[in-house]
């Protein structure tokens, strides 16, 4: 069953019927040392990139409890040629979760660069034309320095090149009663920017978005 209070966005595709179940693993890197004569020690070390899987259900029929930016039915295979997008861009995507608080207040929210490591599709009987897709992903993050191997006259030449300058995109979820000047007013500081708004997002025009759509703000 559909909890109203929890949105789910891949690429800015929202999925209609948010998964029941959500797996994220925290990886351990920490490393266990023995030393002779003074036994084991633990070496504390920054975690691993977060792991996250869940099941999605796709419906084949537009249902009343699922959800759609703008009410818009989009059919199975639109959402398989977009992992399939995914997957052969080779390319970091954001994962976007929201969620709704206890009595209509700010619940905590996901927002993270993941990359798709994998996907399948589950066919059951018992589910009618609906798909379940399996999907795991990978947190993605951006390293400060990008090391470069070259080969030259048959030796090995490395360079550093620094990236530090480099900031993930921020997001923002439309919502009613929203417009592209309040948007830019609110998160970039100046309503004038709207017209960035529309450039980055490859808008028609100030007035495509809907609610529940996601866009860039830089």
């Amino acid at each position: 069953m559909l909890n109203k209070g929890y949105m789910l966005y891949m690429d800015g595709i929202l999925f209609p019927i948010p998964p029941s179940k959500i797996n994220t693993k925290f990886k351990n890197k920490n490393k266990v040392i023995t030393l002779i004569n003074e036994g084991e020690f633990n070496i504390l070390k920054e975690a691993g990139l977060q792991e996250i899987s869940f099941d999605a259900c796709i419906p084949a029929f537009k249902y009343p409890f699922a959800q759609y930016i703008g009410g818009i039915f989009l059919p199975i295979k639109y959402y398989l040629t977009i992992l399939e997008k995914l997957k052969s861009s080779k390319k970091p995507f954001n994962f976007i979760i929201i969620r709704e608080g206890t009595l209509g207040s700010v619940g905590f929210n996901t927002c993270l660069k993941v990359s798709l490591e994998d996907w399948q599709v589950k066919e059951d009987a018992g589910n009618g034309r609906d798909i379940v897709i399996s999907i795991r992903l990978k947190e993605y993050k951006e390293t400060n320095k990008t090391i470069i191997s070259l080969v030259n006259n048959n030796s090995i030449i490395t360079k550093v090149r620094d990236n530090s300058s480099k900031v993930l995109n921020k997001v923002y979820v439309v919502k009613e009663g929203d417009s592209l000047f309040t948007i830019a007013k609110k998160e970039l500081g100046d309503g004038a920017r709207y017209r960035e708004l529309i450039n980055i997002n490859k808008l028609d025009n100030s007035s495509s978005i809907i609610p529940g759509q996601v866009i860039s703000l830089g």
